[in-house]
């Protein structure tokens, strides 16, 4: 029988079978060419958006397209392949995944509600070209995208066949599963859905005309079960308004969410979990875009417990739902809530980390690029707390960050790795210190600030022969403020340099201040150390050495050192006991402010 000759019931729509390809199976190299098949189309669809259809470019890829088909129908007796959000299946194996954009051929005949697609060996090269053609149009970075049914409608295909579904909110549970619907539910919902069978046109949902006809007999209904509106009560009044208030109070998108989740602790086939899956991750990325938060944490949490219960009699249908809970934190859906905090300052970001803490480690990749995009300090701030708790899971993929082209990006993880104050940052905060940009060399040093200790202070004391005075001076007063050994010792080694005398006078001082301040009595050791020293040639370079030593033993914390500072007041070198009398005066004055 010819398809001029299917007859008209079987053009009607049959919502048992909606979505069930034909029994056919796949080896593994047909899955193969499949997948070929299908980037190679891709490949094809985004060189000719540049070119109009007439050019060769294009007329070369539908060949190159023709020909691999003709290829595949050697072989095989037909094409048919199920569409989710994001790729093909053929039966329960995965065809082809991609990104949900315009690039994604799956994702432009599901958006459009297509759930099936099969091409026969039969197919013409002007059908061929027709499809080639609508994916082109439908794949163009418009605002307001082409609607692929359209396309095919207008081709009225013989060879090439597909299913089409309305959008979920109008009904896609109930046809899914009609045991969730009474009578009357299945037959409002039947309109909302349509398939395409060669050599006839597309079925489409209720005309305006049936929907005219159905609002009027509801009026109808009303008019004579509650009679005029002005026999209407105040009291009945109050009643409806209630009613109504009630009504519109209702969350409708988390009552879906309920009924999802409990469709998908059910054991159901694995069809029926794909088309949940599939109407789960439309909702979830709804509610992305809403900044609806703590439902998405309801569902993640509740995810998971059913993965934990482990009751499933498919290994297929638990893939299904372990791959929509690993598709929470994947790069699409980062970026998703990437865009929605950068366009609403207002959201609630306690709701957002709760979120994003509930993700695994395998997003720590997707959060580091998510704090280089982020517009507004509150975000990047937030993002940066959970990092500083999450961090701790995989520190590597976290310290590897400081290598970011981007400082902003650097000098950010540097901030979380010394607020996490573990010595496994040490490795990376190394790194960082050899960093081109100041700001982040600056971070550097306060994380090493924070974290103290003989190691921190290593990496300190190679900063102290920076290139950049600033950041010297910084490593000084951060050693200043270590108190170990290494630190001491580290100050020590810059101090008793040949050409330490020739420092800047406000470096220097910074510097001798520090080994003052960190090493205690041994400290002092080499203070009189330097005041002891005599020269025969330079005594001027000796002189402001000397100078700023006993300067800098006004911030000494040893009790000591007002003696010593009385016995060089009396020093027979002029600037020694005028410097001692200074550093005399400040200790004074600090005390009596105290």
């Amino acid at each position: 029988m010819t398809n001029k000759d299917v007859n008209n019931s079987e053009k009607e729509i049959d919502l048992e079978n909606l979505h069930q390809p034909l029994n056919i199976s796949y080896g593994v190299g047909e899955i193969a060419e499949l997948r070929d098949l299908i980037m190679s189309l891709g490949k094809g669809l985004r060189a000719s958006r540049q070119y109009p259809s007439e050019h060769p470019i294009p007329q070369q890829f539908k060949q190159i397209f023709r020909d691999q088909l003709a290829r595949f129908f050697e072989h095989s007796e037909r094409i048919s392949l199920s569409v989710s959000i994001d790729g093909f299946d053929a039966g329960d194996e995965n065809v082809f995944r991609g990104p949900t954009n315009n690039d994604n051929l799956a994702h432009l005949l599901h958006r459009s509600g297509i759930r099936l697609l099969e091409i026969q060996p039969s197919v013409s090269a002007s059908e061929i070209d027709l499809l080639f053609d609508a994916f082109v149009a439908c794949s163009e970075q418009n605002d307001e995208p082409h609607d692929i049914v359209n396309h095919f409608w207008k081709a009225s295909f013989e060879s090439i066949r597909y299913e089409v579904v309305d959008s979920f909110e109008s009904g896609e549970v109930t046809a899914m599963f009609p045991e969730f619907a009474n009578t009357q539910s299945q037959h409002a919902f039947a309109g909302t859905r349509a398939s395409y069978i060669p050599g006839s046109k597309i079925s489409w949902p209720m005309s305006g005309q049936t929907l005219r006809a159905q609002a009027e007999e509801t009026r109808q209904f009303m008019i004579d079960s509650f009679g005029g509106v002005e026999a209407v009560s105040l009291q009945e009044q109050q009643g409806l308004e209630v009613l109504i208030s009630e009504d519109r109070a209702k969350d409708t998108k988390r009552e879906v969410v309920d009924l999802l989740l409990q469709l998908c602790s059910e054991n159901s086939g694995p069809q029926d979990m794909r088309l949940t899956a599939e109407a789960l991750q439309s909702t979830f990325d709804r509610l992305i875009e809403d900044g609806n938060f703590i439902t998405l944490c309801d569902i993640v949490i509740s995810v998971r417990r059913i993965l934990e219960q482990d009751q499933f009699e498919s290994h297929i249908v638990k893939k299904r739902v372990k791959e929509f809970e690993t598709r929470c934190g994947d790069g699409v859906r980062i970026k998703m809530i990437t865009t929605v905090l950068n366009k609403n300052q207002e959201l609630d970001l306690s709701s957002v980390e709760s979120y994003l803490s509930l993700l695994g480690w395998e997003s720590l990749n997707n959060l580091l690029w998510m704090l280089g995009e982020l517009s507004h300090y509150p975000a990047r701030k937030m993002v940066c707390d959970l990092l500083v708790k999450k961090g701790f899971e995989k520190i590597d993929i976290l310290g590897g960050a400081v290598y970011d082209s981007r400082w902003f990006v650097a000098r950010n993880v540097v901030w979380v790795l010394g607020e996490m104050k573990t010595l496994q940052a040490i490795p990376f905060l190394t790194k960082a210190a050899k960093h081109s940009e100041p700001r982040v060399k600056t971070e550097v040093i306060k994380a090493l600030g924070k974290l103290g200790g003989d190691k921190a202070a290593g990496v300190l004391q190679t900063m102290l022969r920076d290139e950049s005075e600033k950041i010297r001076m910084q490593a000084a007063r951060e050693l200043g403020q270590n108190h170990t050994r290494a630190a001491c010792q580290g100050l020590t080694d810059v101090v008793r340099e040949k050409d330490f005398p020739d420092a800047p006078a406000i470096e220097m001082r910074q510097i001798l201040e520090s080994l003052v301040t960190c090493g205690g009595e041994e400290s002092l050791a080499v203070c009189s150390e330097i005041i002891a020293k005599t020269a025969l040639f330079n005594k001027a370079r000796l002189h402001r050495l000397q100078e700023a030593t006993v300067l800098a033993l006004a911030v000494s914390p040893v009790e000591q050192v007002l003696k010593i500072l009385d016995h060089l007041s009396n020093d027979s070198r002029s600037h020694i006991a005028a410097a001692a009398r200074r550093a005399k005066s400040q200790i004074n004055k600090r005390r009596e402010e105290v």
